[in-house]
């Protein structure tokens, strides 16, 4: 691997956050101490408040009073009001929280696509406050339940109520993680004071979760994907709605992280989606990732039905059942729907993206992944993607009971989709054995190298598969890539995966922190010290790359101290990926971050799955 130094932060002390594994942090507003460098929310009198102490919502919320330091605003179906909230720097901004985009997604509209709401049930309504979220079966925070009402969206601006003839401000929307099974948009982990010192609009977005949002019985006229497609009407409502706030709806950037990332990947191939949007970030996620996509998906909803009580074998019974069972019981009775090979490491929910139907009208995801982006010259837009330098520690908590049957069984950890032939598992996993860990045990004192092998499979590889058939099928549309790998106070995430003190590198969603605020983020930085200058560096290049498609503009570059060099596009081996490397130590242009392990992957599937990267 070359590695060539272009740019060294001011020197970073690397704190790993101190873990209790026995406690999860409760979803309590976090206080900060007093003077530090907190965002704060502006209450009605004028006086401060701390970000997550915001009053309560209240029983009749579309009727609320309004007062003279409320945000009032005039979209197409009716009038909002929010808040007046001021950034760390001390400019204000504006918070409109819980807008609804979509008719609630209840009785006859479940498991269908979303129905653009035209008009509020109350007028003004009352968007001071975050509103439900969306049903799931656990909760990252630890939450109140959410519910089956959940599809609104979050808008965060700088530009004040009537302040016409500004020029429009570049757009991000950001789609939440959660395997497609849990999460939400709301401001424990994606506040929008970060980004909006940067001068963009900000937009979080809840979709539907789980068998709710991606349960598919096309026999029965069910044709899945709800989730992608209630982000999609996001995508619509910014492009008809965002101007009203100062954003320009002709630049409008789509970003997610993990299944998030997941979903952006899907809108990129999408061409009903890409009408919407105009670049795209991928944080450790793409549609060839093993947990991002499910096949046979009837037979999961079938099984979900008989868990519930239907014993018959008619599809239209099916859709019946879960039709009129409650919303709690279909999601807390989901992951009981896994049939028994379905089960690997990766697949959390059996309730994910799946290719439509040919009888679906509208789909999102009509083929495979790689068969769409193999559609030779049909993308242009700019693309950054990466992924973190230690994505397995995400499965630190969740896998290591499980230590000793793998250890014994590493055909569980190969992914499905490299079709090995079933008396063939075995030779492989003993392939796999024999790369991560030698001759040696895979126990305790291992467990890094096998959290290093299910990152490879779960993220790294299948985020660099889409990186190579982009720049060979798809040469007009610009891609950078990254390997994040700050480690500092603000690595917060790590603390909900259960990760000890100890364990180097940046898990699996570190980066949040460096581009949101939250009341799950404990830890305040000062904007000069090393993790601030972080921080600040991180969210100022996905900023330009909003504003301008290219993260290190030509009259930045100086400022800077350095290039972020793109992707070249290229049809020959070997391929070569340039990569923008975050470390305490530097920030540098490398060339094939995990250079052996993706080679030894891709050695496997050249065997067992050639026309994958063919």
């Amino acid at each position: 691997m070359v590695i060539h130094k272009i740019y060294v932060p001011p020197s970073v002390v690397k704190l790993p956050p101190v873990v209790d594994t026995t406690h999860l942090p409760p979803a309590t507003a976090y206080q900060p101490p007093a003077g530090s460098d907190f965002p704060l929310i502006v209450d009605d009198a004028g006086a401060p408040i701390s970000v997550g102490t915001l009053p309560p919502l209240a029983d009749d919320i579309g009727t609320l009073p309004t007062s003279a330091d409320d945000a009032v605003l005039e979209l197409g179906p009716g009038k909002i009001v929010g808040r007046k909230r001021v950034l760390p720097n001390g400019t204000e901004y504006y918070s409109y929280q819980g807008i609804p985009y979509a008719h609630p997604p209840v009785g006859e509209l479940r498991f269908k696509p979303p129905v653009p709401l035209e008009k509020f049930a109350e007028e003004p309504l009352q968007c001071g406050v975050e509103r439900s979220i969306c049903l799931a079966s656990f909760y990252l925070p630890a939450s109140p339940p959410g519910t089956e009402d959940c599809l609104y969206l979050n808008v965060y601006t700088t530009n004040a109520p009537g302040n016409v003839g500004v020029p429009l401000k570049p757009t991000m929307l950001f789609i939440h993680g959660g395997g497609y099974y849990t999460g939400s948009g709301n401001t424990d982990f994606y506040g929008p004071e970060v980004l909006l010192q940067h001068d963009v609009i900000l937009v979080t977005v809840n979709y539907r979760l789980g068998p709710l949002g991606f349960m598919a019985l096309p026999a029965a006229g069910v044709y899945g994907n709800q989730g992608l497609k209630d982000q999609q009407l996001a995508l619509k409502w910014v492009h008809d709605n965002i101007a009203r706030f100062g954003g320009d709806p002709e630049n409008v950037t789509l970003m997610g992280e993990s299944a998030g990332s997941g979903s952006v990947s899907w809108h990129y191939l999408s061409p009903k989606s890409r009408q919407f949007f105009h670049k795209a970030i991928c944080q450790s996620g793409s549609v060839f990732c093993p947990w991002g996509v499910q096949y046979q998906p009837e037979q999961k909803a079938r099984r979900l039905a008989a868990l519930l009580g239907y014993t018959g074998e008619d599809d239209a019974g099916v859709l019946e059942t879960l039709q009129n069972a409650s919303a709690e019981d279909l999601v807390m009775n989901a992951s009981r729907a896994f049939d028994e090979t379905d089960v690997t490491t990766y697949l959390l929910s059996p309730f994910i993206p799946s290719i439509e139907d040919a009888a679906s009208e509208d789909p999102i995801i009509p083929q495979r992944g790689e068969e769409l982006l193999k559609q030779a010259n049909t993308i242009t837009i700019p693309l950054i993607s990466g992924v973190t330098s230690a994505e397995g520690l995400v499965f630190y908590g969740t896998m290591l009971p499980k230590l000793t049957e793998l250890a014994g069984n590493l055909t569980k950890v190969l992914p499905l989709d490299l079709a090995i032939p079933h008396d063939q598992s075995t030779g492989v996993a003993e392939e796999v054995r024999q790369f991560y860990f030698q001759d040696q045990p895979i126990d305790e004192t291992n467990y890094p190298k096998l959290l290093e092998l299910v990152g490879d499979v779960a993220f790294n590889f299948p985020v660099y598969c889409a990186t190579v058939l982009q720049s060979r099928y798809q040469p007009e549309a610009p891609q950078y890539f990254y390997r994040f790998g700050y480690e500092t106070e603000l690595n917060q995430t790590r603390v909900h995966f259960s990760v000890p003190d100890g364990l180097s590198g940046a898990a699996h969603a570190d980066e949040l922190a460096y581009l949101f605020s939250g009341s799950q983020f404990k830890v305040q930085v000062e904007r000069d010290s090393a993790p601030g200058q972080a921080r600040d560096l991180v969210s100022r290049l996905w900023t330009n790359f909003a504003k301008f498609g290219n993260p290190t503009p030509d009259d930045q570059v100086a400022t800077l101290g350095f290039q972020w060099g793109p992707v070249a596009p290229r049809t020959e081996e070997p391929f070569r990926l340039p990569a923008l490397d975050f470390s305490n130590d530097a920030v540098t242009m490398i060339e094939n971050p995990f250079a052996e392990r993706i080679q030894f992957w891709k050695s496997l599937y050249e065997r067992y799955n050639p026309t994958l990267l063919a």
